[in-house]
């Protein structure tokens, strides 16, 4: 019935709730599932600021991967940078 599940992180705890229910809805439907993560950042004097959780982007999303996978579920993870103030 589904194939593939997108899952949208970004560190909050409403995000930490669609984690259980995607890995719940991918087990049950045998879904390939990719975990994406969009990041903003500025620039500023030369060098960009990351405007996003205090959290790494990429252990984010590495965690959220070890959940889907330690429970067997074939899962790969994105993470998108773009500018302040981009994203909807």
């Amino acid at each position: 019935m589904f194939e593939r599940i997108l899952v949208a992180v970004d560190g909050s705890p409403r995000s930490e709730k669609t984690i259980a229910i995607a890995l719940d809805m991918a087990q049950r439907y045998a879904s390939a599932v990719t975990v994406v993560h969009v990041r903003e950042y500025e620039r500023y004097e030369g060098s960009d600021v990351d405007m996003g959780p205090p959290i790494p982007a990429e252990q984010l999303v590495d965690e959220v991967l070890a959940t889907f996978r330690s429970s067997g579920v074939n899962a790969h993870g994105e993470i998108r940078r773009v500018g302040s103030g981009s994203t909807p």
